[in-house]
């Protein structure tokens, strides 16, 4: 399992891959934007939890779980990131993730996640 400052650097390097590459394909790919960006999430929360709180966690539900508990402020959105993720990696390109979706993703979700994380770190 990754340390602290591998996790972060894990979110960092997914949330880039977003912001570098996959934002120009947008239209194309929302699907895959919001896996990208659920692990980017998932990664910055992995963090949190090992540093406040020692916990580390394979499985979604158990993670879900000390998040709704941990980190109640940012539930909502990482809720939202999992399920949008999950229909982007698991459901035809019909049901997956729309376009203003993977916007919300990227836009609010994850920096609500990150943001979150960030300053509970400093």
């Amino acid at each position: 399992m990754l340390k602290v400052k591998e996790s972060l650097a894990k979110a960092e390097r997914n949330k880039n891959f977003i912001s570098q590459k996959l934002v120009y394909m947008i239209d194309t790919y929302s699907d895959w934007i919001t896996v990208v960006a659920f692990y980017s999430a998932l990664h910055f929360v992995d963090a949190h939890l090992l540093k406040h709180h020692g916990i580390q966690r394979e499985h979604h539900e158990e993670r879900e779980r000390d998040v709704a508990i941990y980190m109640a402020d940012i539930y909502p959105a990482y809720k939202r990131l999992f399920e949008m993720g999950f229909r982007g990696r698991y459901s035809s390109i019909e049901d997956s993730p729309t376009l203003d979706e993977a916007k919300s993703a990227i836009e609010h979700e994850l920096p609500k996640v990150e943001e979150y994380v960030k300053q509970q770190m400093s």
